[in-house]
């Protein structure tokens, strides 16, 4: 840059130029909108999401009035019984922190819990496998 006095006077002199007569044409014309493509598939959503409300509704009322009153000599019981078990042990090594040997073991355990129920022939069961990093002081005796 030479001066910012020239380059100020140079940004002054520059005007700009005329539209285009095609240009103007099409902006003199309004346009005219154009219609949602998203309306109609609106309309079908809704219209599926009623419809769909509906037999729901409908399945509920039949079901309470079809369903045999239960019985209330007998109660419900539910049974659940959770058990874990030693998969394995591995050895990860030694650490030695403030005057005191540690041994660092991985235990891989198996979790199962089971659920039963009295009043209809289904039972659950969940099985999990997790790891645990466990820090047990050495002694040296």
């Amino acid at each position: 840059m030479k001066a910012p006095d020239d380059l100020e006077s140079l940004l002054r002199s520059l005007t700009p130029n005329t539209l285009p007569e095609d240009l103007k044409a099409r902006l003199a014309v309004e346009p005219s909108p154009a219609p949602s493509p998203r309306e109609p598939a609106h309309r079908r959503m809704m219209i599926a999401g009623f419809s769909l409300a509906a037999a729901a509704a409908l399945v509920l009322v039949v079901r309470e009035h079809g369903a045999p009153p239960s019985s209330p000599a007998r109660p419900t019981v539910t049974v659940l019984h959770r058990d874990s078990s030693l998969v394995a042990t591995r050895k990860l090594g030694f650490v030695e922190k403030d005057g005191r040997v540690f041994r660092v073991e991985e235990r891989h355990w198996r979790d199962e819990e089971e659920a039963l129920c009295s009043s209809s022939p289904v039972s659950v069961r969940l099985h999990e496998d997790r790891r645990e990093i466990i820090y047990q002081p050495v002694r040296f005796d």
